[in-house]
């Protein structure tokens, strides 16, 4: 390899490394809400069509609006922000980020636990979500029922959506593990169609033991190590889908909407789709999401131009020098 050569590869590798540099600086950059609209409350990210204010502008429509709320305290040095799903009164943990459109899209927020005949403990149904953008996540979540010698259902309009199960072991405490055994707790599944309501029941126990159920996200309870740990609390988190209907929304992102790529070939271009491959929405053709195309990010609903991710301009370095 001659001189010339040498100092042709070194350029290039400078220039892969500007590309690093470059994809880092955009990964960080690329907008989540609309210009001078408040973009988290408290630690939780706030994309659009989710919105906080200052204006109605800010938020897809009310079904998207977020109640920033102080916590309760008895020190203002103490209060912190708290995000509320406004339309349904849930507080909001998270808001996933949007994928390249081949699956869900999501929100964490806490749900009530039912108690039954637990002292201290009202007994409060979940969340009623009919009529909003908003279901019950059927792959994300599971039923859960604590106590022995129990038969615990989830109901709804379809009838029952799911029961368990359990018997006794005569120990103290006890641990989620021993669920799917059934043994002083069992679980159960949801079907796929849309949950939207539904309710818990129990049968009234002579003993008056305490019993309580919940819905709850997987990756949440995975990380519980006792009943005692649920017992005390009042809510666990729940993964809800979120969806938008082609024929309330398709003609506010007309603009972006499509079922294939851009046939042009850009990449950076978003796209809306009611072509959704998760068989979660298999129950309603009318769903719709909007993606940013394959190893691009940012956020499609903004129906601004995505840009490359880190990987993606790393890529592209290299197969510049591979080319060499």
């Amino acid at each position: 390899m001659n001189i010339i050569s040498i100092i042709l590869l070194l350029w290039r590798i400078i220039l892969l490394s500007c590309c690093y540099g470059a994809a880092t600086t955009s990964a960080a950059s690329w907008p989540i809400a609309k210009p001078n609209c408040t973009t988290h409350c408290g630690d939780v990210a706030i994309p659009y069509p989710y919105g906080i204010g200052p204006s109605k502008d800010c938020y897809l429509d009310e079904w998207f609006q977020i109640d920033c709320r102080l916590t309760n305290s008895t020190t203002s040095a103490n209060y912190r922000q708290v995000p509320f799903l406004k339309s349904v009164d849930l507080e909001l943990l998270s808001i996933s980020p949007f994928d390249d459109g081949s699956g869900t899209q999501s929100v964490r927020v806490k749900n009530p636990i039912t108690f039954f005949s637990c002292e201290g403990k009202e007994t409060r149904q979940p969340q009623n979500l009919t009529g909003s953008p908003f279901i019950y996540s059927q792959k994300d979540n599971k039923f859960i029922a604590v106590s022995c010698d129990l038969f615990a259902l989830m109901s709804s309009d379809h009838g029952t959506v799911a029961g368990c199960r359990s018997i006794c072991r005569n120990t103290t405490g006890g641990d989620f593990g021993t669920c799917y055994e059934g043994i002083d707790c069992c679980e159960g599944f949801l079907p796929r169609y849309e949950l939207t309501n539904f309710s818990i029941e129990i049968p009234s126990d002579p003993m008056g033991h305490c019993k309580y159920a919940f819905l709850v996200d997987y990756s949440f309870v995975n990380n519980l190590t006792n009943f005692q740990d649920v017992k005390d609390m009042d809510s666990v988190t729940v993964v809800l889908d979120w969806m938008l209907n082609v024929h309330d929304y398709g003609e506010r992102f007309s603009e972006g909407f499509r079922e294939k790529s851009d046939p042009t070939g850009n990449q950076s271009t978003p796209f809306c789709t009611s072509n959704i491959s998760d068989s979660t929405y298999r129950y309603n053709w009318n769903a719709m999401i909007c993606a940013c195309q394959p190893g691009m990010e940012g956020n499609p609903y903004l129906l601004q131009p995505c840009q490359g991710t880190q990987t993606e301009s790393l890529l592209s370095g290299f197969r510049l020098i591979l080319d060499f």
